[in-house]
């Protein structure tokens, strides 16, 4: 019964609505969610999602998940060195990452880089932290993939 009255409210929707409804299942807002979570408290992380959400909305034109997104498509590492040992030494391996890992650890330089701002609520540590790189600022995330994907270049060639 519950399922068809959600049905019937979802065919009602407008398109704006029925796309925020998408992006709620998206990959990227469970993941910035999970990391945000607290002792088991979710509706602390959900609120500051959303307040989060709303302070990017009042920043940037567009979509704030689409900002979102953006950010840590612009944040995610494609590849990780891996630690193999090779006669005797130890050798590091470039390998691709899984999109969600790279997201995964996306989330988490993001939310590094947030606790270091000197704003007053978590939700505007974040949303100036998706400002910044947004806006193109040189941030600690930044130099820190920088430096991850300069270090890859260094060892392509251990890759068999």
């Amino acid at each position: 019964m519950r399922l068809r009255t959600i049905r019937k409210a979802n065919k009602a929707l407008d398109d704006e609505t029925r796309e925020l409804i998408s992006y709620k299942l998206s990959l990227v807002m469970r993941t910035l969610k999970g990391c945000l979570i607290k002792q088991g408290n979710k509706r602390l992380a959900s609120k500051i999602f959303d307040d989060t959400m709303f302070i990017i909305r009042n920043k940037v034109d567009g979509h704030p998940l689409e900002a979102l997104e953006f950010v840590l498509s612009k944040l995610a590492p494609k590849m990780a060195l891996l630690r193999k040992r090779r006669g005797g030494t130890m050798v590091l391996i470039p390998r691709l990452l899984p999109y969600e890992r790279g997201i995964s650890i996306a989330v988490h330089s993001l939310l590094k880089e947030a606790n270091k701002r000197v704003e007053r609520s978590v939700a505007e540590r974040i949303g100036a932290a998706i400002y910044d790189i947004l806006t193109d600022k040189p941030t600690p995330a930044i130099r820190e993939i920088a430096s991850l994907h300069k270090s890859i270049i260094s060892n392509r060639f251990n890759i068999l």
